[in-house]
């Protein structure tokens, strides 16, 4: 992750503990997938997300939003939550 990455995530246990403990120099927000954020153009941002039962809907906002992403991990771990993670940028 760059110097200005923002981590992105729909669980409110990763935004609070798991993101500021292992990467407590990042910033971290919490958002909700049926009401995406409008993000800044030329931050590159980290979404990570537990669980969302339609991905093609998801990818598909991204693209509508125009928004690049790219699939990092799909169905990881991460303290003890089943996540994918994506690369942003707008």
């Amino acid at each position: 992750m760059g110097q200005n990455d923002v981590i992105l995530t729909d669980n409110s246990h990763i935004a609070w503990t798991i993101a500021d403990y292992y990467y407590p120099e990042k910033t971290n927000k919490q958002i909700d997938l049926l009401d995406f954020p409008e993000l800044e153009k030329g931050i590159n941002y980290w979404l990570i997300i537990e669980s969302w039962n339609n991905m093609d809907e998801l990818y598909g906002m991204f693209q509508e939003e125009g928004y690049f992403y790219k699939t990092i991990i799909k169905d990881g771990n991460l303290g003890g939550h089943q996540v994918s993670v994506y690369y942003m940028r707008r």
